[in-house]
């Protein structure tokens, strides 16, 4: 699945855009974008009225990378804060009276979303009628969810005009991660 799936998501790079994959790595996908379908989806291509708690049985998702045991998404976040020890927690939408306690820096998350190869059961690389992109079929298998982890961090960006200013995709420590009063 691994071999097969990379060779039809990702296109060969010209070379002048390999420094740039490394900082945004969505840069070598065919597509954007691929619709995620629970293979117990029986509504698409309407809307998954999903009950509260519960992830819609299918969603469109933005690539950003293949990790070591699967394929990652990349979506919004929201908004986390830190303490001096580095130890961090998310904040609470929409009002969260931490958000302006100074003893913490508040910051912008990405969420990362990883598909592990063992959920992914089939995949069609025609795009669709209704988003023109892939569609890759997976088993909800961990709490109902086609996920085996979801990843908060910083997302990489190149700046081709200051190399230097450039910064990787940084994961936040999930250790660290604690209930912050």
């Amino acid at each position: 699945m691994k071999k097969r799936l990379k060779r039809d998501l990702l296109r060969e790079l010209d070379q002048k855009y390999w420094d740039q994959a490394i900082y945004n790595p969505s840069l070598r996908f065919n597509y954007r974008n691929v619709i995620i379908r629970s293979v117990d989806d029986t509504h698409w291509p309407n809307v998954d009225e999903a009950e509260r708690g519960r992830i819609s049985t299918w969603f469109k998702g933005e690539f950003w990378d293949f990790y070591e045991n699967g394929i990652e998404l990349v979506t919004m976040g929201g908004h986390a804060i830190f303490d001096k020890d580095g130890s961090w927690d998310i904040l609470k939408w929409p009002e969260d009276n931490r958000e302006s306690n100074e003893k913490y820096k508040k910051v912008y998350f990405t969420s990362f979303l990883r598909i592990p190869y063992e959920f992914i059961v089939d995949y069609d690389m025609d795009p669709d009628a209704y988003y023109c992109v892939p569609t890759i079929y997976v088993e909800y298998a961990k709490d109902g969810m086609p996920y085996e982890e979801i990843l908060c961090g910083d997302i990489g960006y190149y700046d081709k005009e200051k190399r230097e200013n450039s910064r990787l995709t940084y994961y936040y420590d999930n250790e660290k991660r604690k209930t912050l009063e």
